[in-house]
């Protein structure tokens, strides 16, 4: 084979348990208790085993983890729980928060371990109250030391996550000495950090609690604003970074939540600037300052809520949104897609791609800046010739200059022997000719990177863009692209 695919309570029926709370709750308001342990037994093997692999799980239950919902859960090797994926297992831990992947993580036992013969992992579904477990036994470490554990993540349909341990004998290792024990958010900016190369774990059973506060994270109750029009204005947001990912993406969720006439674009201007359309043209009227200021205490009181990090928020409108930024939805200038609501394996609605080659789709890995999901063009199925993932017409007649700004990573297997270039192409004919904007020929794996593309020669007309590999694909393992932002002046 050419090359392996991506490596990819009530508690416990009230559990007689007297908690003890650790650290002060992270910035979203998690907090860990140590409490008493009723380990459970998982009986369903998922067939998941070997070194540095994973498998997706799904969950009988919406689980909300950081102010997210998800219905899935990736279960790696490696002793974690991860809810958006990249296209590798990680068997090397490191201290948390982090904004390298993998985030959005349970980190029961992070450390490198094995799933040999001996050892497996299991899952088991309960009821009364709803919970689901997540079960690692008698798994060891890389490097044939003999050393082996057991351990579990139950997640509750509340939210709540128990994560217990057994078997633990008097080792550094056994006891965490090597390993990081924590949660994280999807962004990788907010972590609970229980412990990281520490030998903490009691020798024998031991379990820990993790669970937002109720008490200090009271969700405001002011019925929801129409905010259409509005551009809200908040510090902390990355700048390079379009609306809807991580801190980002739950700010939007938010607004989506709150907002009971949310206008049908969200566009980010890659500054620190959130602006909210409404109709094509719909005019802004003025409004009652008053009014306003409820809207943002309503909002910077959901943030805090959620721990975004983000903020304090600020306003300002003019009659029309779209004289700074363009008439809202329809193809004109700013143009952005991040995949953010595209199917996984799926190509947003509007694009195309070659049909001869459909090596493209969207997956929760987060490679190309570090927020799932992303587009991938993936090596398989093998072919030497041109794919092309084209968006819909873009529209700059209204403008005088443009450009393109996107975020990529290409992993590279041997381009020395099977070479392969990568593009940005420009059609003005709706796709009958192509001409190159951008181009890179990898001789090894690229890191991630911000491409600026400078598109003023397309000014004042209507083209699409191409995203292209051109070559083999034997010499690519994937090509991770990300935040197209296509701006004009």
């Amino acid at each position: 084979m050419k090359k392996l695919l991506p490596l990819l309570i009530a508690v416990v029926l009230l559990l007689s348990f007297s908690p003890q709370l650790l650290a002060a709750p992270d910035a979203f308001g998690y907090d860990c208790q140590q409490v008493t342990p009723a380990y459970i037994e998982a009986s369903t093997y998922i067939g998941l085993g070997g070194d540095d692999e994973y498998q997706e799980v799904t969950l009988p239950f919406s689980f909300p983890f950081y102010g997210i919902d998800y219905n899935s859960v990736f279960v790696d090797t490696n002793g974690f729980l991860c809810f958006l994926y990249g296209a590798q297992s990680y068997y090397n831990n490191y201290s948390i928060p982090d904004l390298n992947p993998p985030n959005g993580a349970i980190y029961a036992f992070w450390d490198d371990l094995y799933v040999d013969g001996e050892a497996s992992v299991r899952t088991e579904q309960l009821t009364s109250p709803n919970r689901f477990v997540i079960e690692w036994r008698n798994v060891t470490f890389i490097g044939g030391t003999g050393l082996r554990v057991d351990f579990e993540v139950v997640l509750y349909e509340t939210g709540d996550i128990l994560v217990q341990y057994r078997n633990i004998s008097d080792d550094s290792r056994e006891r965490g000495g090597s390993a990081t024990l924590g949660i994280e958010n999807e962004a990788g900016t907010i972590a609970y950090q229980y412990s990281y190369d520490t030998a903490v774990l009691p020798v024998g059973e031991s379990a820990l609690l993790y669970s937002v506060r109720s008490s200090e994270t009271v969700v405001p109750s002011m019925a929801a604003p129409n905010i259409a029009g509005i551009i809200l204005e908040a510090e902390g947001v990355d700048a390079n970074q379009s609306s809807g990912k991580g801190r980002n993406r739950t700010f939007v969720n938010l607004i989506q939540q709150t907002a009971a006439n949310m206008g049908p674009q969200t566009d980010f201007d890659g500054v620190s600037k959130y602006v909210l359309v409404g109709e094509p043209g719909e005019e802004v009227e003025s409004l009652n300052p008053d009014y306003w200021q409820a809207v943002l205490d309503f909002l910077n009181a959901r943030m805090t809520y959620y721990g975004l990090g983000i903020g304090p928020l600020t306003y300002s409108y003019d009659n029309y949104v779209e004289d700074q930024y363009g008439p809202g939805p329809g193809g004109s200038l700013p143009f952005s897609e991040d995949f953010t609501s595209v199917a996984s394996g799926e190509i947003p609605v509007g694009w195309s791609e070659t049909a001869a080659y459909p090596n493209w789709g969207v997956w929760n890995n987060n490679y190309a800046y570090g927020y799932s999901p992303e587009m991938r063009f993936d090596w398989a199925p093998l072919f030497n010739g041109i794919s092309r993932l084209i968006s819909p017409e873009i529209d700059a007649d209204a403008y005088s200059s443009v450009e393109l700004t996107f975020a990529h990573m290409v992993s590279n297997f041997d381009s020395y022997t099977w070479p392969y270039v990568l593009k940005v192409q420009v059609s003005l004919d709706g796709g009958t000719s192509w001409t190159d904007a951008w181009s890179l020929a990898p001789w090894g794996t690229v890191p991630a990177e911000v491409v600026t593309v400078d598109l003023s020669t397309y000014a004042g007309q209507s083209f699409k863009l191409a995203w292209v590999f051109s070559g083999d694909t034997m010499g690519i393992n994937d090509w991770y692209i990300d935040d197209i932002l296509v701006t004009g002046s």
